[in-house]
């Protein structure tokens, strides 16, 4: 949290950081619609590594930036990330054999931390920077973490807004801490949904399910 502004599109903008306590989380309406949508993609959640299929789909997604166009993955990484400096999972979601979205969550004692998500930018209709965020969400919840931490967006409007839209919000306030988010002053927002258990086991390092079945627990 030593950061408070970003270059963005020419500008200084000022940066918001945002956490959400879990059991005060579920999926609003629109996110179980992204949930819904995307029934016919496999998830698979292992520990991180950068391959070939990884680095070619950062490749795909760092075409979107304007400013601040990212290296490597492994600037975000490093490189060994399923264990250095701290234990980081992966997160693949796939359309077949083809690898269309991966973020990447770090974690804590009592934390979790989203890293960097990526997609393949042909499949934008999909939402695939939400549907990461609320597989990664549903994982934490059900590995008993109590906070979860999307990453920074801005104060005033951008691409990164969807995160400004998780139940259970706080944003980091630089001399007061840790409080509530108002989300009323946003536009299209939503109530919240009584909060529902996940669905992804815990146990074995790699894991498989179809995001169908989480969709059909979390969605209430």
């Amino acid at each position: 949290f030593r950061q408070c502004i970003l270059p963005w599109n020419g500008r200084m903008e000022p940066l918001l950081h945002l956490r959400i306590r879990l059991d005060q989380s579920g999926p609003s309406k629109s996110q179980a619609r992204v949930l819904r949508r995307n029934t016919d993609l496999r998830l698979q959640i292992q520990p991180a590594r950068i391959g070939p299929e990884q680095r070619e789909l950062f490749h795909r997604h760092k075409q979107r930036f304007i400013d601040g166009i990212p290296e490597s993955l492994d600037d975000f990484l490093g490189h060994a990330p399923a264990s250095h400096p701290v234990s980081i999972m992966e997160f693949a979601v796939f359309e077949g054999s083809r690898l269309i979205a991966a973020s990447y969550l770090a974690k804590g004692g009592t934390s979790v931390a989203s890293l960097y998500g990526i997609f393949d930018p042909r499949d934008a209709h999909r939402s695939l920077g939400t549907l990461t965020m609320l597989l990664e969400i549903d994982f934490a919840r059900r590995q008993g973490y109590e906070f979860y931490y999307p990453g920074y967006t801005l104060e005033n409007p951008s691409p990164m807004d969807y995160k400004k839209r998780l139940i259970g919000l706080e944003a980091y306030e630089w001399n007061r801490g840790w409080e509530p988010f108002t989300r009323h002053t946003l536009p299209h927002s939503e109530p919240a949904q009584p909060a529902a258990r996940g669905s992804l086991e815990a146990g074995a390092p790699v894991r498989m399910r179809r995001i169908g079945a989480l969709r059909q627990k979390n969605a209430v």
